[in-house]
């Protein structure tokens, strides 16, 4: 990964997810609320560190215009902008996925990620990119170590990855934007299963809850 940033370390995350719990997000979680969890998501991680740091965020969905970019260039649906150099985009996923299992819907959580990360990336206009990533369900509290989930998580993207190259719309679909996310997946090394050097991902956990860092 990148050289760490005061926002993203442990400390900061695992009071992210202590305001999560408060919010009892794990009732939304339990009705599959996944874009109201984001939410919840997204406005614990602002309260966070907001006193401490300069962030602007998307509203309503409009267009969010960066003041370090080009000129009159923009850059839409970003989720927060920290310093006005760090860009998050802030996701909800399940370990293990109960939905979207076939071959067709690989993607479900993984190109959401790629496309996120990717769309910042390519304009070349701040520091970093993270997918700020909330997990949740059953196997993140019995796995037994931190490197376990991260371990976890790189190899089920690592599968969807290929499943989706295989079998799904990586293998049929030659768009612009798949080719886009192709080459993101292959500079986080998700077209290759885990190793602990060459993961880009870092994982915070809270009893049943944790923080992934997916950061370029």
């Amino acid at each position: 990964m990148k050289n760490s940033v005061k926002f993203l370390e442990r400390k900061n995350c695992i009071e992210v997810l202590k305001r999560i719990k408060k919010d009892n997000v794990s009732l939304l979680l339990g009705k599959s609320h996944k874009r109201g969890t984001e939410k919840i998501l997204q406005d614990s991680f602002l309260n966070e560190i907001s006193p401490k740091f300069v962030v602007k965020i998307n509203v309503n969905g409009k267009e969010y215009k960066v003041s370090n970019l080009t000129a009159e260039r923009k850059l839409a649906l970003l989720d927060a902008v920290v310093d006005n150099k760090h860009v998050i985009e802030f996701k909800v996923v399940r370990l293990p996925r109960l939905i979207r299992l076939s071959a067709n819907d690989a993607l479900y959580d993984l190109g959401q990620i790629l496309s996120d990360i990717a769309r910042s990336h390519q304009s070349k206009a701040f520091a970093s990119v993270t997918s700020y990533i909330l997990l949740h369900g059953g196997l993140i509290a019995d796995m037994p170590s931190e490197r376990h989930i991260e371990r976890e998580l790189h190899n089920r993207l690592y599968i969807d990855f290929q499943t989706s190259l295989l079998y799904g719309e990586f293998g049929r679909e030659s768009t612009t934007a798949r080719k886009i996310q192709i080459r993101m997946a292959k500079e986080l090394n998700l077209h290759l299963p885990y190793s602990k050097k060459r993961s880009q991902i870092k994982v915070y956990r809270l009893g049943d809850l944790a923080i992934a860092l997916i950061r370029v």
